[in-house]
């Protein structure tokens, strides 16, 4: 359905395009030329060999020769052609066919003139082909980088933590063990995470409030194995309303927080604040950062939101990753 509609419209845009054409003489002396319905013929005549030419070039020269990189082939065949037109352009003019009653003689300036106008649309005809494929290659390029993106995006969603979700389990084991009255609520919200990754996901954007409801379920989970999670603040300012954003996209810097974040030889800190102003939402994410070899921009958590950003958020975030002393800093806007 969509070929349809696009050879549609490519064929709507050739037509308004050689009409435009046929007309220039007509936007400088419509009067004049009116008058003298002989010029007129001539003129269309001549546009309609024009556009013979064109589509020789474009619907068969250039995808067989062009396209396919047979350059020496297309050269050959495409001097051939210009001048075979040419002569068969001067055996009209003789024949009195092309210029209809003119008197003016078939000189070698016109033919020479005649055969540059062969040329200029035969070169048209090549760099419309041109363009054209670059434009495809580009869509078919853009639609692999989006193919792969949805594909890593779907692995992520099935992709639960081992490490996250053993430890979140063997918590509620124990709060279970001890009959705390926080049992009941951690299981709820792994069973709200583990649904939203798997169900509420599958989209290009989600309401903003749900995104946060899920990133707020996932700090409360890992919470739970820290000993001391004093220090682990998760801050929420603005109205997430009638906002949405692309799922998942802030928990891969979230991951890394309490990947990193959590250190047995320091205190633990890590810092999440979002900030929703008008259509901006403000990230900024703190944390205590231990393994100091590690590049700050490495990971494929942090290339796919990277991938991502670019993708679906074009010319409307700015990203910075910084590591400052011990603390890994992560600040992201985006226009929602």
């Amino acid at each position: 359905m969509q070929k349809i509609k696009r050879r549609k419209l490519y064929i709507a845009g050739h037509v308004i395009a050689w009409v435009l054409i046929s007309m220039l003489p007509f936007y400088f002396n419509a009067k004049t030329l009116l008058s003298q319905p002989n010029f007129v013929i001539d003129w269309y005549k001549g546009v309609a060999l024009n556009v013979a030419l064109f589509y020789i070039f474009y619907g068969f020269i250039n995808p067989r020769f062009l396209n396919q990189k047979k350059l020496v082939q297309f050269l050959g065949i495409s001097v051939f052609v210009v001048l075979l037109y040419g002569v068969f352009k001067y055996g009209l003019f003789k024949l009195n066919i092309l210029d209809n009653g003119s008197k003016a003689p078939v000189t070698y300036v016109r033919i020479f003139t005649e055969s540059i106008v062969n040329t200029i649309f035969a070169g048209f005809a090549v760099f419309l082909s041109l363009a054209e494929s670059w434009f495809f290659a580009q869509q078919y390029q853009q639609q692999l980088e989006r193919e792969k993106l949805e594909s890593e995006l779907k692995m992520l969603r099935f992709q639960v933590n081992p490490h996250f979700l053993f430890n979140t389990l063997n918590n509620i084991h124990t709060l279970v063990y001890k009959k705390s009255d926080d049992a009941p609520s951690a299981v709820m919200k792994l069973s709200g995470l583990m649904r939203y990754m798997l169900y509420e996901s599958d989209s290009d954007f989600v309401p903003l409030s749900k995104e946060l409801d899920y990133i707020g379920n996932f700090v409360e989970l890992q919470k739970l194995r820290l000993a001391n999670s004093e220090n682990v603040n998760f801050v929420v300012d603005g109205d997430p309303e009638n906002k949405s954003i692309a799922p998942l996209l802030l928990v891969p810097f979230i991951e890394n927080a309490f990947k990193h974040g959590v250190v047995s030889s320091k205190e633990t800190f890590i810092d999440i604040k979002i900030f929703i102003y008008n259509n901006s939402l403000n990230f900024i994410c703190r944390n205590i950062y231990k393994d100091a070899e590690s590049s700050v921009h490495s990971g494929i958590g942090l290339e796919n939101v990277k991938k991502r950003l670019l993708l679906q958020y074009p010319n409307k975030h700015s990203l910075e990753i910084d590591k400052s002393g011990d603390f890994f800093n992560v600040k992201l806007q985006l226009s929602i």
